[in-house]
This record gives C-alpha cells, structure tokens and sequence, in this order.
C-alpha cells in the first residue's frame, strides 16, 4: 500500500513534465531566404492570453516547449505582415515552413512597401538603427550589443571578435568610465556603430570602437529609477536615478549610479621551471572581493539649432573595496628541500576620479561639419595591504605595504571634414594630450619600495579623404604622431626617455549592393604598454614571486587586413 501510494504521488509530480512537447519551425521571406528575430508569439486558443514566446535565430529555426492543447500562432517582424496560424499540441511537431511577406499600403492608388534593414556595413564597420527594430526590445545595452554581428560577450566584458574590448563614444566624445554605459537607458539611443577599421580618425592604439549616438528627448522634465538585485553566493545590489529637463534650446541632465558586491574568485597554477634545478610549483589561490561605489553625472548644453550643440559635462566617481586571499604554496624541486607557504593577504584599497568635458558640434549643411572637445581627469589611487606567511616550520612573517598613484590629462580634439559632393569628401583632425602621473609604493620593513613618475605629450594630425561612386566607395588617410615619453625612478634617479615619429597609413575599399555588402581594408596601428607596468616598482606576492615593471618597453607597429561581408543575413570577417 506505501509502495503504491508513492508511486501515485510520484507520478502526479512528474506528470506535467512528460505533458510537455517540443515545438519547433523555421520561417523564410518571399525570396526563401531564412528570417533571424522573428517573433513568435504562443496564445491560448480561448482566451488569445499569451502562454510563451520564441525568436527565430539566425537560420530562420524557432522553438518552444508547450503543454497538450489548442494554441494560436503569431509570427511578427517590422516591415512584414503579421501572421495567425492554429494547431493541436499532441505530440512533438515540426510546423510547415512559414512565408513571411512583406507590408504594403496603398495611398490614392500609390502603393509603398516600408522594409527596414537593422544593419548596414560599409568600409568602416556596421552601423545599427534601433528604434522601430528588435534592438530597441533589449533590457540592457550589453544585450542590445550582443545582437551586432562581431560583438560577443565573454565573462563580464564586451568583446568586438578578433579585436579585444572596444573603445565607446557617445555623439563623438570619448566614454573614460564604464558607469556612464551603465546609466545609457535604451529608449535613449538612436543608433550603435561597430567601427573595425578605425583607420585614421581615432587614436592609433585603438583597434575597435563602438559608436553610439542617442535621441534628444521633448521638452519637460523626464526622471528615471531602477534597482537590481542579484542573489548569488553573496547579495549584490545596483541603483540608478537618471533625470533631464528640456525648455526650448536647453538641455539639463544628471544621473547617480550605485554599485555594492561581492564574489568569490579561485585561481590555481601549476608552473615548471627548468634550469640546473626542475622547480615544480603549486599555487592555489582563493579570493573573496569586495566592491563598493558611487559614479555621479551632470551636465548642460545648449542647441543652436538641431545640428549644432554647445555643452558641459562633468563625471565623478568614487569606489572602495576590499580583497582577502588565501594562498596554499608549495614549491618543489627534484632536488634540495621541498617548501610549503600558506599566505593571507588583506587588501583594501580607495578611488577617486573626476572629469570635466567641454564640446562643440555643428554640421553647417552646406557640406561642412566641425567637433570639438577639451578634457581634464584627475585620478587618485590608494591601497594598504597585510600579508601574512607561514612557512613548513612555523615561523611567520608580516609585511605591511601602502600603494598610491595620482594621474592628471589634459586633452583636445578638433575633427572638421568638408563633403563636396561630386569630388568626395575630405577630412582633417588634430589630437593633442598631456598626461603626468606618479605611481608610489612603500613596504614596512622590506627593501621593495619604489616611486616612478611617469610624463607623457601626444601631438597627432591626420588627414583623410572618401569617394563613392555608385556602389563603390573608397577611402584613404594618413595620421602622424609625434609622442615624447620621460620616465624616472625617483630613488635610483634611472630615466628613459622615448620620443616616437609614427607615420599610420589606412586605405579601404567597400561594395554594396541591395542584398550584398564587402569591404577591404589594410591600417597600421600602434601597440604600446600602459603606465601601470612602465615603472620601477616591485610588488610583493610571497618569498618565491613578486611583479616588478619595466622603464624600457617600447611600442610595436601592427598591420591589419581586414575583409567584411555582409549576404542577408550571413556575417563573414577574416582578419
């Protein structure tokens, strides 16, 4: 009787699960071409309510799981007709091939199709509309980016595919803090440009930008506030408040962004190192982090007419965290004495960065266009740290450390490019920057103390020019960078000095078609090193590592090809 009275209950509970059928179909156009993100809408025969939904992917393929009964299909795209088909959920079903067929409206016997294409490729990279298109459905601007073929999303990062993280503007002004992407509400950007062939126009060391340009909103007071929060190992929270008031020519804006976590991090490492001893290390590392910070916005412009703006803006951020690590080290070698460490370290550590923008746009309309901007950033590091070792025997040690790096750059920008028509469009921009910095690290009885300042003057010119006949355009420029880089250990009064003449050629050839879009491309680009590990310091990890910089890195010079295709729907990139 218990037996049955199991088997009687078991079977309610796994019941609803067996009831469930798999549903899948694939949907074409009226030229049989598949169709990616269309909508496919579920509804219950009875009631039309809504029971689930599916996007087609980028094989025209949709699919779902639905419980027995009698459901209505809707499939939806902008541009095309909705359509309504009825089934009986039984079993699993594979739908007939569903034909999606474009809207038409007839006005006083005129009849108008409206298509409306998402993407566009052209020489430079693809351009996204997003308004009145699937983009505009996403919650998040990680998602939305997500949907641009050659973006993806690895860990927590955005990455442009073959390129590593890109570079983000915003109506042509250079993003310097990720926070300022986060307060970025959809319904706000009117488009999203995947720059792969910077060519020229931006800074030789970036190798991928993302563009993005948004909406102005209508006159009046407009407020916004969101929260997230996420619970995992640990509580994560994240609050939003974003507000503007418009009056005629004058926008006002701010916004404030609150961010607390924590997570925990595991690293291990087994390394070998061979010399006249085999050294066999293990190091497994288990880290708890926590972060905490405040980013806040503000700012004013004001439009002389809608293709000419004047503005101010200022971005502030502070943070703080901490870092506790746990460190099981032991090193071993195929002869002399084996070591073991355990390692406790606790770090935490603050940061403060203000910046204040100040920019000029105007597009003439008689073929000339002007931007401008001018940049000041502050930014103030500071770390204390503790470490603790144990080795084999016992004894124990400690080291206590203070870290801080203060950083200040002063940056211009001037784009001014004239279209004449038929002869092309040429273009021309200056760049100028300045940056000083001192990175500065004491240890409490060790030797590893160090202090670096670091002073660095970039001038850059570039010059460009583009042609399109029909559906072939062109395009060739030419950027020279005068840079001079002094670096000092403060305490050995070391120097090295570098001064770079970099001439950066870029050419480019693209074709477009109705249904096919190519372009080739060939630049020069510089990699060079970041401040961070152009110094003298030494920093600390147990009696075995510590990371030390390097006053004498140099730039490299990189060539890229690039060749882009756009057919439909398919995306081919070969770099």
């Amino acid at each position: 009787m218990k037996k049955l009275f199991l088997y009687v209950i078991g079977s309610l509970i796994i019941q609803p699960v067996y009831s469930q059928h798999l549903i899948k179909g694939t949907i074409i156009d009226s030229e049989n071409t598949v169709m990616p993100m269309v909508n496919v809408a579920f509804l219950n025969q009875a009631d039309s309510t809504l029971v689930t939904g599916a996007v087609s992917d980028s094989c025209g393929v949709y699919s779902t799981s639905l419980a027995g009964g009698n459901y209505i299909i809707r499939y939806s795209y902008l541009g095309y007709e909705t359509l309504f088909r009825s089934i009986q959920v039984n079993a699993h079903l594979t739908l007939p091939v569903v034909k999606m067929e474009l809207a038409q409206t007839e006005l006083e016997g005129v009849e108008v199709t409206a298509y409306r294409k998402p993407f566009k490729l052209d020489r430079e990279g693809i351009t996204a509309d997003v308004p009145n298109t699937i983009l505009a459905r996403q919650t998040t601007l990680d998602d939305l980016l997500c949907k641009i073929p050659g973006i993806q999303k690895r860990g927590e990062d955005i990455e442009v595919i073959g390129r590593g993280l890109p570079t983000y503007y915003i109506n042509g002004r250079e993003v310097t803090d990720q926070t300022e992407l986060d307060n970025l509400a959809i319904d706000q950007i009117q488009s999203v440009r995947l720059v792969t062939n910077t060519g020229v126009r931006y800074h030789s060391e970036q190798r991928a930008v993302i563009e993005i340009k948004t909406k102005r909103l209508g006159e009046g007071l407009a407020f916004n506030v969101s929260g997230n929060l996420l619970q995992g190992n640990y509580l994560s929270q994240n609050y939003k408040m974003n507000g503007s008031y418009n009056y005629k020519n004058w926008d006002f804006f701010l916004s404030y962004n609150y961010d607390r976590g924590k997570k925990d991090s595991n690293l291990d490492v087994y390394q070998q190192t061979q010399s006249d001893t085999i050294w066999n290390l293990t190091d497994l590392t288990r880290k708890q982090i926590f972060n905490e910070s405040h980013a806040y916005t503000g700012g004013v412009s004001y439009h002389f007419s809608p293709e000419s703006e004047i503005g101010l803006k200022y971005e502030g951020k502070y943070s703080e965290g901490n870092t506790f690590s746990k460190d099981t080290l032991s090193m071993i070698p195929d002869k002399g004495t084996s070591t073991f460490i355990r390692n406790l370290s606790d770090v935490s550590d603050k940061s403060v960065s203000n910046h204040l923008n100040l920019y000029y746009t105007n597009d003439w309309k008689n073929g000339w266009k002007m931007n401008a901007f001018g940049d000041y950033l502050h930014k103030t590091d500071r770390s204390r740290g503790n470490i603790r070792e144990w080795e084999s025997d016992g004894v124990e040690t400690s080291m206590d450390y203070y870290r801080k790096a203060d950083w200040d750059l002063f940056a211009a920008k001037l784009n001014l490019s004239y279209e004449t028509g038929k002869a092309g469009t040429f273009s021309f921009g200056y760049d100028f920057s300045h940056t000083t910095g001192t990175d500065y690290i004491e240890y409490v009885r060790a030797l590893n103390n160090g202090s670096t300042s670091n002073t660095e003057m970039k001038n850059s010119l570039y010059l460009s020019y583009d042609y399109t006949w029909n559906q072939l355009s062109l395009g060739a420029g030419l950027r020279y960078e005068h840079i001079r880089s002094d670096l000092k250990e403060n305490s050995s009064h070391k120097n090295q000095n570098q001064t770079y003449h970099n001439f950066l050629p870029s050419v480019s050839l693209s074709y477009n078609t109705e249904s096919l879009q190519q372009s080739l491309t060939y630049s020069v680009h510089t990699e060079r090193p970041p401040f961070g590990v152009m110094n003298d310091n030494a920093v600390y990890t147990d009696r075995f590592t510590y990371q030390k910089g390097n006053l004498y890195l140099k730039q490299a010079l990189t060539h890229d090809l690039n060749y882009m295709l756009f057919y439909k729907y398919l995306f081919v990139s070969l770099r």
